[in-house]
């Protein structure tokens, strides 16, 4: 696949880590999970996973596998939300 940079009419927005994590760059998007309420109840390896998920290492691994991390404000409202539903 080769990176495009994209014109939205204020000049050209080519992909990188910075631009991707602050959205100027328009053809990235961010990848979510969603969580059954039910599951996490009924399967306490569902909590364990998403834990693992959202701990440093694991959102350490993000950047391994190729993708951009989510920036530091978005993570810390992911582990806000995810510390809420666990209750």
């Amino acid at each position: 696949m080769k990176a495009l940079g994209i014109d939205t009419g204020d000049g050209c927005v080519v992909p990188s880590e910075e631009t991707i994590a602050d959205g100027t760059y328009g053809f990235s998007r961010s990848l979510y999970i969603y969580v059954s309420t039910t599951a996490l109840a009924e399967n306490p390896a569902v909590g364990e996973y998403v834990d693992v998920y959202l701990s440093e290492a694991g959102l350490a691994m993000v950047g391994d596998a190729g993708y951009v991390s989510l920036p530091a404000d978005r993570q810390e409202a992911a582990a806000a939300a995810w510390a809420g539903a666990k209750g």
